[in-house]
């Protein structure tokens, strides 16, 4: 249950309402899933924006009969750092667009607001940076904050949103699903282009 802090008027409007909302391990699943999709879509991404830069590139360098290298790999540092940006961009981006990353979105859930309004990016931009404090000691932190009955985690109570079931009548917003391929499509853009980009920045070295 929740302390008595906690349940501010709001907070007890949305007990009284009976709303369900999702637990721990359909939502950890949901994490899990979209772990997977994140390394398929920047592998996929940073393949694509490869070909598109470099290869130009190259063809530019030795018309003008200079050579050039690229190193194989980021520096570790800098792509776990990249990976860590990129993967509060795509939860924040896919959430603000349509409620729901891939891996929700496979699993029937929906992120909303306390008025069941689709979360703003600011929202959902403060639900993936503390995700990084949900998810210490594997997820262990979440676990303990998602308190019966509205099961919010940190970052739920900090943003005012809520995971509820994509069937859910208290759903007053809803996107049709071009805003999903758009928003999908648009962060698939943006990590192979920035990975790329990176990799040009620290690795490129022209002779």
């Amino acid at each position: 249950m929740y302390s008595t802090h906690e349940v501010t008027p709001e907070v007890q409007a949305l007990i009284d309402a009976g709303i369900e909302v999702k637990g721990f391990l359909i939502r950890m699943l949901a994490y899990l899933l979209d772990l997977v999709v994140l390394v398929l879509i920047n592998y996929l991404a940073e393949a694509i924006f490869s070909v598109v830069i470099f290869l130009p590139l190259a063809a530019l360098l030795e018309a003008g009969g200079r050579t050039y290298t690229v190193g194989s790999d980021l520096p570790l540092l800098a792509r776990l750092s990249l990976a860590l940006v990129l993967s509060i961009l795509y939860t924040a981006a896919m959430e603000a667009a349509f409620g729901a990353t891939v891996g929700k979105l496979l699993l029937g859930l929906r992120v909303v607001n306390y008025e069941g309004r689709l979360c703003s990016l600011g929202q959902a931009l403060l639900r993936g940076v503390l995700r990084l404090a949900d998810g210490l000691i594997f997820g262990a932190v979440a676990y303990l904050q998602m308190k019966s009955p509205l099961r919010q985690r940190l970052g739920d109570k900090v943003a005012r949103t809520l995971v509820v079931s994509a069937k859910s009548s208290f759903i007053a917003e809803r996107r049709p699903w071009w805003a999903f391929a758009v928003a999908l499509l648009g962060y698939g853009a943006i990590a192979g282009l920035s990975t790329v980009l990176l990799a040009l920045l620290v690795t490129l070295r022209i002779g």
